[in-house]
């Protein structure tokens, strides 16, 4: 289960995730609204439940089995902590793989990318080149409109950046930590360092049309520098507000945007500046001018203002923003049309002047992340936006807004994956139940390992156990098996799985969540909370009816959380029916009830086998009984025999350079592929392709023509496959 407050590991592992020692960038707290009910996809199962029961899904319900479940938990512990930077991730995920391909399934990985560091700010210069700076010192450079980026600059010591412009395609500015300055006049090729001394952290830089440079920060920061000139002066405004925000209609049309509610206007190249606005209780953001006397101003709590006389007078839009929704970044195209994206990771777009916002796009932010920082629109159109754990999107011309994270450089980005299975549905394979559990586990105690029997071996193997038990019958819709990741850093394994299905159109009925059902918090090995987001999801009242009907015995209390801090969460705010099963609510489980959570004592031997049992009852009858079984399978495929011995070994040495050798065992004959491939999936290498005997065989990769970065070792014989990462260091 994921734990919001993860305060007492931030500096440790900030070098992987992207947190820094520096100060940090203000991050207004977005709150994401789910789906009303109305939006969301239309469940064709009976609801409430048929009044007969299924002698099908009560036969699997009774076979469900404590024993064959501890296995599959026992199995996980021993792979020790599997946080989602370890190899022992890599490894547990490998192993669910084999599972299933052993119960006979065509399982598979499904990749995804995500960023290690926040990306703040975008700019372009000229007609191709697109730039962007990370909040752990990185200036990035596109030259094919965001198809590949390339490190241009990565400071020393890890300095966040903030804000960026480019005046031509020679000449930009990146500004940041402490008033730190960095100016380039080759088009990036080298970088000048400037430092203003007594200067606060800096949020945003601006270039005029005429070669005058703005730039502002923090306690009323705000500095202007001639164009040829080095020298940077202060201009006093007798506020010390946080300063945010920069927008350069032209030169003589600039202004300067306060988070606590004052805009100022400078009609002087930026010499001297008139209030236009005034207004401590607005917390703005983002200011859009059309022209020399329209504009817009964007703001915390759903604000929006509007002038038509150069900000004289404002108007406030009653707009279909709601006092929940925090926007971060506007820009307004001409007097109708424009977008807006919102610090929970939504992007709007208006096409009567900001009056209606119709969502475009959400990252399924549940509260705690990705966030949205900042956007661009280039001069052939197209749109950027950029924010937390390298969220990088774009959208072109007739195009829908899609993810260009994977295609940050390979430092950058960090590579995960899903493990799934499906049981094809027979009279509606369309309709997706999907059973979900994550897979990774995670210690409050960075020098401690947490092995995560219960934080999440024990819903895995409730997903695992119905993978075993469903294999012997036929479903109405598709019944999927999925084992997700990077929940412990917020939902990423799911969230991207929603993501990709909302893409591509997939008609997912329920999602069933398993989340820590091994440890009976009050004593009861009978009690699990049966939970959904927000609203309470028809699931749950037949999921009542469900326990009784099927002899479960389960005691089950109902919760509507607002968290939405499991796999779960991210189904039910895409709008689908989504429900978890814990052994306790989050707050009781973050409030200490599980003595065990996220600890080195997390072990199987804490574990109540009764109520880990109910658990995956209750699980399976919920996802069987919403898919609909039609009967048994008409000719079972027999499982496949567990391999004895095969082997895969890690690589020695690792990291390497440039030469390491790779030992497999083989229990018996049979032909192997032994393949190298980059952090992106692609193919490499193919060390092996070839018949092999029994035993045990060594091979060495030579990597001296490859760049330095993670790569997987992934070897594949007739019925095992096995995969290792192997980093190469110069």
């Amino acid at each position: 289960m994921y734990r919001i407050p993860r305060f007492t590991i931030l500096a440790f592992l900030g070098f992987l995730i992207g947190t820094s020692a520096f100060a940090q960038p203000p991050r207004p707290s977005g709150t994401w609204r789910a789906l009303p009910a109305a939006a969301r996809p239309a469940l064709r199962a009976a609801w409430p439940p048929a009044p007969d029961s299924s002698p099908y899904i009560r036969s699997m319900v009774d076979k469900v089995s404590s024993d064959s479940m501890l296995r599959t938990i026992q199995d996980l512990q021993d792979f020790g902590t599997r946080y989602e930077y370890a190899p022992q991730r890599d490894q547990a995920a490998e192993y669910l793989l084999e599972r299933l391909r052993i119960l006979g399934y065509q399982a598979e990985s499904d990749w995804y990318v995500t960023g290690l560091t926040d990306l703040y700010d975008l700019a372009h210069a000229g007609s191709d080149s697109i730039w962007a700076v990370s909040l752990r010192g990185h200036i990035l450079r596109s030259t094919d409109r965001g198809a590949s980026w390339q490190l241009q600059l990565t400071l020393s010591d890890n300095e966040p950046l903030y804000g960026l412009d480019f005046l031509s395609a020679s000449e930009g500015w990146a500004c940041g930590y402490r008033g730190n300055l960095y100016g380039t006049k080759d088009g990036g090729t080298t970088w000048t360092k400037t430092e203003i001394a007594g200067a606060p952290h800096l949020w945003d830089i601006a270039a005029l049309p005429n070669g005058v440079v703005l730039a502002c920060g923090e306690k009323g920061g705000l500095y202007r520098k001639e164009k040829e000139s080095e020298l940077w002066q202060k201009i006093a405004l007798n506020n010390t507000d946080a300063f945010w925000n920069l927008h350069v209609h032209d030169d003589e049309h600039v202004w300067l945007c306060s988070y606590y509610g004052a805009l100022f206007f400078s009609s002087d190249h930026g010499r001297s500046w008139v209030p236009r606005l005034q207004n401590s209780s607005y917390r703005l953001n983002a200011v859009s001018f059309i022209s020399a006397t329209e504009g817009w101003v964007a703001g915390e709590d759903g604000l929006l203002l509007h002038t038509g006389d150069g900000g004289n007078s404002w108007q406030v839009l009653e707009t279909n923003l709601s006092a929940t929704d925090q926007p971060r970044d506007l820009i307004m195209t001409d007097r109708l049309h424009g977008r807006l994206i919102m610090v929970g990771g939504q992007i709007l777009s208006t096409r009567d002047g900001g009056w209606r916002w119709e969502e475009e796009f959400s990252l399924l932010n549940l509260g705690w992340g990705p966030f949205l920082y900042r956007m661009e629109r280039t001069q052939d159109g197209s749109w950027l936006a950029c924010g937390s754990r390298g969220v990088l999107l774009i959208k072109t011309e007739g195009e829908e807004w899609s993810s260009r994270t994977e295609h940050l450089p390979e430092s950058l980005i960090h590579l995960s994956r899903n493990i799934q299975a499906a049981r094809k549905g027979v009279t509606a394979p369309e309709r997706e139940v999907v059973m979900v559990a994550h897979y990774d586990s995670y210690s409050d105690d960075p020098l401690n390992y947490a092995p995560g029997a219960n934080d999440n071996a024990s819903g895995s193997s409730a997903v695992l156990e119905a993978a075993r038990l469903g294999r012997e019958y036929e479903f109405g819709a598709t019944l999927r098996f999925l084992f997700v990741s990077g929940e412990e850093l917020g939902m990423l394994g799911s969230t991207h799985y929603v993501l990709k299905a909302r893409e591509e159109k997939r008609e997912i009925a329920a999602a069933v969540n398993g989340d820590m059902i091994g440890y009976p918090l009050t004593g009861n090995p009978a009690r699990l909370i049966a939970g959904s987001y927000l609203t309470r999801s028809r699931l749950i009242d037949s999921v009542l009816v469900y326990n009784t009907r099927y002899g479960i015995g389960a005691t089950f209390d109902v919760e509507v959380d607002s968290t939405g801090a499991s796999d779960y969460g991210p189904f039910a705010a895409a709008g689908y029916e989504a429900l978890n099963f814990a052994e306790g609510s989050a707050r009781e489980i973050w409030g200490g009830l599980d003595p065990y959570y996220h600890k080195p004592v997390d072990t199987i031997d804490k574990l109540s086998p009764d109520l880990i049992r109910k658990g995956g009852q209750i699980m399976l009858a919920a996802a069987a009984e919403v898919a609909g079984v039609v009967g048994p399978t008409a000719v079972a495929a027999p499982p496949l025999s567990a391999p004895e011995d095969f082997r895969l070994a890690q690589n020695y040495p690792n990291p390497f350079n440039a030469t390491t050798r790779i030992d497999f065992r083989l229990p018996r004959p049979g032909r192997v592929a032994l393949k190298i491939f980059d952090a992106r999936g692609r193919e490499v290498a193919v060390l092996l392709a070839r018949q092999l005997g029994a035993g045990a065989h060594s091979v060495y990769w030579d990597a001296s023509g490859e760049p330095s970065g993670t790569y997987f070792c992934r070897l594949v014989s007739d019925d095992w496959s096995g995969q290792i990462r192997l980093v190469l260091l110069r």
